[in-house]
């Protein structure tokens, strides 16, 4: 009996010396493409330290950047005595040709240490993701860490690696359409509620739209959908074929209609229709968004309205029978008396 407690009591022992293990630690967190969020760095360490340092391998598109203090890191309370810190962090790269490869150093200003304890941040960072991600459950490694006593004595923990998960937003707003373009491969099969669509021919006034669910990089689409933030994933499958498709992107950047465009947006009427409207120029179409382009066509339309089920869009008609008029936006008007800009065969008339 008195062996068979022993071992039980020995069991216990060595899972605290495991879980008490010294070193970093960083725990799980998501971040979204073009989203900023600040992130604790742990330290675990059942003695004292003077000093440490390590390096963190971030993932592809994950960034380290500057906090209001114009620092790459901030140290936290456990590092303070009445709000002034003890220890100074210094983060950097030192190799400027791996830019995922950070190194961070904190060193003694005084004469205290950090004190045993597992479990809280000694310093917070600000991690930034771009549109170059992979997305889904990434690693972040840390490698050659060294913790050092005030009496230079060295502990040298085992390389860790640890998870994120990365993250691209679609948003489809109230309005129950959005237009969305990336600079990657994606794949919207895992998103339930959402229906991606490209504009695949300009035929008798009407535009037909294709379902797709895989898309090339740098492919301009409508999406269809319940009112939400969705996640597509990035994907290196073979993507639909997208060669016939009118929408264009933005996902190399913004851009800026010009006075020969024959270019049309996603908005809504005043009776809160949605449709592609023509743009007029000087518009800028943001970053990360799609646009209809339909090249030259003769007397283009002032608007292509959903049909109802999304299987095609036609144009409003600016030359429709006399008495007829169009506002600038693509609303029919019977007999315009309000003042305003209207279109009636074609040709703008205003009334005072």
């Amino acid at each position: 009996m008195k062996k068979k407690s022993f071992l039980v009591s020995l069991s216990i022992l060595m899972y605290s010396v495991v879980a008490m293990a010294d070193g970093i630690r960083i725990n799980s967190f998501q971040l979204a493409a073009g989203e900023k969020q600040e992130i604790g760095i742990l330290l675990d360490n059942s003695s004292d330290y003077g000093g440490l340092q390590f390096d963190l391998y971030l993932p592809d598109g994950v960034t380290i950047v500057k906090n209001a203090d114009d620092e790459y890191c901030d140290v936290t309370d456990r590092l303070k005595i009445s709000s002034k810190s003890y220890m100074t962090c210094e983060f950097g790269r030192p190799d400027a040709n791996e830019p995922n490869h950070w190194r961070c150093l904190i060193y003694n200003t005084s004469d205290k240490n950090i004190q045993g304890t597992s479990g809280d941040p000694i310093i917070n960072i600000i991690l930034s993701a771009s549109d170059e991600i992979t997305t889904g459950e990434n690693n972040i490694e840390v490698k050659s860490q060294i913790l050092s006593t005030v009496e230079a004595t060295e502990t040298k923990p085992a390389d860790a690696t640890y998870t994120c998960t990365l993250l691209i937003n679609a948003t489809v707003s109230s309005l129950g359409y959005a237009t969305f373009s990336w600079p990657k491969a994606l794949d919207f099969t895992g998103c339930t509620g959402v229906q991606p669509y490209i504009a695949s021919a300009l035929g008798n006034g009407t535009i037909t739209m294709t379902p797709v669910s895989k898309v090339p990089a740098n492919t301009g689409i409508l999406l269809k959908g319940t009112s939400a933030t969705y996640h597509p994933s990035t994907t290196e499958a073979a993507t639909d074929d997208v060669s016939d498709n009118l929408l264009a992107e933005t996902a190399t950047g913004a851009y800026t209609v010009g006075n020969s465009d024959n270019i049309y947006v996603l908005s809504r009427n005043n009776n809160n229709e949605p449709g592609f409207y023509k743009a007029h120029s000087g518009v800028t179409i943001g970053q990360y968004k799609a646009y209809l382009s339909i090249g030259s066509v003769s007397n283009s339309p002032a608007a292509f309205m959903f049909d109802g089920q999304i299987t095609g869009i036609s144009k409003i008609e600016q030359n429709d029978a006399d008495g007829v008029s169009y506002t600038v936006g693509g609303v029919r008007v019977e007999n315009p008396t309000a003042s305003g800009l209207y279109i009636k065969k074609g040709k703008k008339y205003m009334v005072k």
